[in-house]
């Protein structure tokens, strides 16, 4: 009976230690399994199993190689992003303190640069531009009225005139006119000559008080317009922050336009295989896959997008990768909509032979 038991026991640890050194096993193989199936191909052609497709063949997902490879001059990289360009999201902010009171689109709508998006109260602004705008009329007025001037010069004329006939009486009749009057006579010419100075400066004033108050008419101009908010730049509104009747501050962002026409396409090339200065400013063809269905007759090749690689990474990250991007014309369909959108996995071959 105890060389039975012994004997059980021999089988029960023997089981226990078998299954605990296939469970220590499983992982390294699952992991030596993973970087296999993780590894980038090389710079040979690629292999028949998963050969790239032309531009008028099917492509899915399914069927790209998991990184860059090279076929008949050009450098496949797949798994890109889609993204917009530098300055091609914008969250546009209110430039003035105030109520908004209106819309002029809705989020969808495609606008110009320089369009009008949204107003904001600017009731008190006009009141100040129509109030700076009569003090420009009056200024205008004064700086052209030169009748202070001219009678200046007539009253210089006339004491002028009166001084020289009690110097020639004088002269005729010694004594005739007093010597004191003769000097109040000469005091009111000098006088008179001296109006002449203030009137001209006044004139000049007045024209350089027309340019103060037309430079008011601009900054009253200016405050209604910074009420109007406008996009910097073409593209479609993809969201608006604010509602009407709400009030908002200097700087608050109320809508985010965002340009399509023009977008980046992502990737990650491996330094090992193609080095950085091979691919800068070359032009690149950039596919995009719809998968319709599971299968790969459901799915669509979209027509290749045109561009030119625009960025290549001066850093190699730690797993031997840098970035580049490339910038494409997006297109749209007939009925007006873009077919790239941000966030789409798109493959782009970089062609390297010119």
């Amino acid at each position: 009976m105890r060389q039975f038991m012994l004997l059980l026991v021999v089988l029960v640890v023997g089981c226990g230690q078998d299954q605990q050194d296939g469970q220590n096993q499983s992982p390294g193989q699952d992991q030596q399994a993973e970087q296999t199936r993780q590894r980038p191909a090389t710079r040979a052609a690629p292999p028949a199993a998963t050969p790239l497709q032309n531009n008028h063949a099917q492509l899915t997902f399914s069927s790209l190689p998991a990184s860059a490879v090279t076929e008949e001059g050009w450098i496949v990289v797949t798994n890109c992003n889609v993204a917009l360009i530098k300055d091609g999201d914008v969250d546009i902010p209110a430039q003035e303190a105030g109520v908004l009171m209106k819309f002029h689109v809705r989020e969808g709508s495609v606008v110009e640069a320089e369009a009008d998006l949204a107003q904001i109260d600017d009731a008190d602004a006009q009141v100040r531009l129509k109030s700076a705008e009569l003090e420009l009329s009056v200024a205008k007025k004064e700086a052209l009225n030169d009748i202070n001037v001219r009678a200046a010069k007539k009253a210089f004329q006339v004491a002028e005139a009166e001084w020289e006939q009690s110097l020639e009486v004088n002269k005729n009749a010694p004594g005739a006119i007093p010597k004191t009057q003769i000097k109040r006579e000469e005091l009111t010419k000098d006088r008179a000559k001296l109006q002449i100075e203030v009137a001209e400066l006044e004139f000049e004033v007045a024209a350089l008080t027309s340019e103060v108050r037309k430079q008011q008419v601009e900054v009253g101009g200016l405050s209604v317009e910074r009420r109007r908010v406008k996009s910097p730049i073409a593209g479609v509104v993809e969201q608006r922050y604010k509602d009407v009747g709400e009030w908002v501050q200097p700087g608050e962002p109320i809508m985010q336009v965002i340009r399509m026409d023009q977008l980046r396409i992502e990737g990650f090339l491996r330094a090992d295989e193609v080095f950085p200065t091979e691919v800068v400013n070359k032009d690149v063809s950039v596919e995009v896959v719809f998968k319709k269905a599971a299968d790969d007759a459901g799915n669509q090749l979209l027509e290749p997008f045109a561009g030119k690689l625009t960025f290549v990474s001066n850093q190699v990250q730690a797993g031997g990768e840098y970035k580049v991007w490339a910038e494409v014309k997006n297109r749209q369909t007939p009925d007006g909509q873009w077919v790239l959108r941000p966030g789409m996995v798109a493959t782009m071959k970089i062609k390297l032979a010119d």
